[in-house]
């Protein structure tokens, strides 16, 4: 584990605490090319993200529209409304990226640094 992430472990009461917290809410503001390239040039402000400490799932809420939640995992991308619809939906085609995404989540659910995954020959940067 990196010096870092033990530091910030010991001071918010160690690696077994950590395993109890089931979820972690941020209110944040998301901006960045990528936003602009979706169509959102502003980005999404003053969202809700929640994101689940036992599996690779995020929410963003609201997201697109004021009454949409977003949410997403390492195979699927979704939008619902209100009343818990799916209004958009997208499958997660790139494996190597998934795979990549699924190992980071486990290692940080294991409490180790994840600056990197290796896979094969190839070690991937994801921070």
């Amino acid at each position: 584990m990196s010096d870092l992430l033990d530091l910030a472990l010991k001071a918010h009461g160690g690696l077994d605490r950590w395993r109890e917290v089931k979820s972690l809410d941020v209110r944040a503001s998301l901006t960045g090319a990528l936003y602009h390239l979706k169509g959102y040039p502003e980005g999404v402000s003053n969202v809700t993200v929640k994101i689940d400490t036992g599996r690779p799932a995020v929410t963003i809420s609201p997201y697109a529209r004021p009454d949409h939640r977003g949410y997403f995992t390492p195979d699927r991308v979704w939008l619902e409304d209100r009343a818990g619809h799916i209004v958009d939906e997208h499958f997660v085609e790139n494996t190597f990226a998934l795979y990549i995404f699924t190992q980071a989540h486990q290692t940080i659910a294991q409490g180790e640094s994840p600056n990197a995954v290796t896979v094969g020959d190839v070690e991937e940067t994801i921070l």
